[in-house]
């Protein structure tokens, strides 16, 4: 699928990464901007995905239809993903989060697109961000006042991973990934999406793209208000034990940011939908009420097994299909194995 720019005019460009198992968190993402959208402006939503149902797609639509300056496409990027493969994963880092690196490959049509994480929520007008001029840059985003506390003496490692082995030359500058604006078509002159796959297949990277993408931006980034992205607090720890170790300049900035953020970035393993009393909370859950997924993620709070009833059905699916195969119908043999099989799949 080759994608254009939706509207001729005030196009928007926003990109997104999600899974089939995350689009009713990228529901809420969905709404935020069109609750904070300007009817002067046009925006271009895209989500890259590898396996969001049609049944997925129809109801986000449908959830922005009554908004004609409001387009979302689904970019499936599986023709693309071999070199995947070679990637590093750890912790609650999944796969999508490398598609960012393929942009200026996939949307060849377009020379600038604002990328936001799914994991957050925006309380500003997007279209203010995309405004953001990036001529001569290869990127703008918000430092990152969390990595400078934790290179700053919190993880005892860190600052000799990101002098030695990432070589990032000015750290105080590395930026938070979650939301860029990329200059696509200066991107597009200066890396291939080969290279880039290339550096980030060479190492085990701790923050994966990330990483990849504050190593080769590094002096040509330009910098945003951090209200762009203010991570919020995690295990009662970032604000008091890890930004409070950042250079002064940094820690006001995060803290002054947080007092009107334009968009909430719920990074880190700890989601509002894992615990509703988290820090700014509040903000996913105004947004997610308004979504044809609120169920959802209410049915899978109170049942946190019932979030892996669709994974059995699928086993059990393929457990039948093939049955169906080597017990064929009428025969002796599907009889003695009848048994054997609803035993199983009783027990997934």
């Amino acid at each position: 699928m080759h994608l254009k720019p939706a509207y001729a005019e005030n196009n928007n460009a926003v990109v997104l990464s999600a899974n089939e198992y995350y689009v009713p968190y990228l529901a809420a993402v969905l709404e935020s901007i069109r609750a904070n959208s300007n009817d002067d402006q046009n925006y271009d939503l895209i989500i890259m995905h590898r396996d969001i149902s049609m049944g997925s797609q129809d109801r986000l639509k449908k959830q922005l239809e009554d908004h004609q300056n409001i387009t979302l496409r689904f970019l499936d990027i599986r023709r693309y993903e071999k070199p995947f493969k070679k990637l590093f994963l750890r912790g609650h880092f999944a796969l999508e989060t490398y598609f960012r690196l393929l942009m200026p490959q996939i949307l060849a049509d377009y020379d600038k697109a604002v990328y936001i994480d799914s994991d957050l929520v925006v309380n500003a007008d997007i279209a203010e961000l995309y405004a953001t001029d990036v001529d001569g840059y290869l990127l703008a985003a918000a430092k990152d006042a969390d990595t400078a506390g934790l290179y700053n003496g919190f993880e005892p490692n860190k600052k000799k991973y990101m002098d030695t082995i990432l070589k990032i030359k000015k750290p105080y500058e590395y930026f938070q990934a979650g939301v860029i604006v990329f200059n696509l078509a200066e991107f597009r002159k200066t890396y291939t999406t080969a290279e880039m796959l290339k550096f980030a297949a060479s190492y085990e990277w701790e923050l994966l793209d990330q990483d990849v993408l504050n190593y080769l931006a590094q002096g040509r980034v330009k910098f945003v208000d951090m209200a762009w992205n203010v991570m919020v607090d995690w295990r009662g720890i970032r604000l008091s034990q890890i930004i409070a170790l950042a250079p002064k300049y940094l820690h006001d900035e995060h803290m002054e940011a947080r007092k009107n953020p334009k968009i909430i970035h719920y990074a880190g393993p700890d989601k509002p939908w894992h615990q509703p009393w988290s820090d700014m909370a509040e903000e996913f859950w105004k947004y997610s009420r308004n979504t044809v997924f609120y169920e959802t993620i209410m049915q899978r709070m109170c049942d946190p097994e019932g979030s892996r009833v669709g994974i059995k059905q699928k086993i059990r699916d393929h457990v039948v299909e093939v049955g169906e195969k080597v017990f064929p119908k009428d025969t002796a043999r599907r009889e003695v194995a009848k048994k054997i099989i609803i035993k199983t799949i009783g027990g997934i």
